[in-house]
């Protein structure tokens, strides 16, 4: 006897209005960095204002797991 599969919901619209969402973001923080190129700030330093805070994000959401430091070793050692 197959079981059959529950259906899910078709949100569509939420889709298009997160992916315009995301391109109005990419180019105002690709935007901000070219005016700040020109206003002389060294790249290395754009870089670093740029990922830093996803690298915050990113040690604190694997921290929270609850695996402690060991969910930054790979499984293939």
């Amino acid at each position: 006897m197959a079981i059959a599969a529950q259906a899910t919901q078709d949100r569509a619209a939420l889709g298009i209005v997160m992916t315009l969402a995301a391109y109005a973001f990419f180019t105002l923080i690709d935007t901000s960095v070219k005016w700040l190129v020109i206003a002389g700030l060294p790249a290395f330093q754009l870089a670093f204002m740029r990922y830093a805070p996803h690298a915050v994000i990113s040690t604190y959401l694997l921290l929270r797991r609850g695996e402690g430091w060991s969910s930054f070793q790979s499984a293939h050692m």
